[in-house]
């Protein structure tokens, strides 16, 4: 059956262009998924920021009361996800996930790199209880240039995940 030579080069080439054509597809992939999660980093990383700004009385050591409302909680709910406000010693001194954390120290990667080097970080990780795709941003709060908390910010990005998933079985 595949005696002939023509035959031959007609199955390699196009055995060369389905190679090429899965190569492009997995560039395209990664590309997709690398500038997507990008974009959902830098939304929050300014939305985290932005919270920083309005949160910062809170954090002031002059402004220091034990009876200070929530500010978070005054704010409208924009966001789908949680918001931490901590002082420079890791203690929850805000947050929108319930008054049961108030007081409490929260260790986690992104606000420990936050409270050590004093700059934002953001990570993608893997909810274990719920399996869903979790985006942290951590911005550090300054008042009068001194360094006196931070604002972390936690938000599925599931649908993001969904959305490469989708667009991977369909190149494929």
């Amino acid at each position: 059956m595949f005696r002939s030579i023509r035959t031959k080069l007609v199955i390699i080439y196009l055995l060369l262009i389905l190679f090429a054509l899965q190569l492009i597809g997995a560039y395209f992939v990664r590309s997709l998924s690398g500038t997507l999660i990008a974009n959902d980093q830098a939304d929050l990383l300014s939305q985290t920021q932005l919270l920083a700004t309005v949160v910062s009385p809170e954090l002031n050591p002059a402004n220091h009361r034990e009876d200070a409302h929530s500010l978070l909680n005054a704010l409208p709910q924009l966001w789908d996800g949680v918001v931490y406000v901590l002082d420079a010693d890791g203690v929850v001194r805000d947050t929108t996930a319930g008054g049961a954390l108030l007081g409490q120290k929260r260790v986690d990667s992104i606000a420990a790199h936050t409270l050590l080097h004093h700059t934002s970080a953001t990570a993608v990780h893997l909810d274990p209880a719920t399996h869903q795709h979790l985006l942290a941003a951590a911005v550090p709060v300054y008042v009068q240039r001194q360094f006196v908390g931070l604002v972390e910010n936690v938000v599925p990005i599931q649908t993001t995940y969904t959305a490469i998933q989708q667009v991977t079985t369909l190149f494929y």
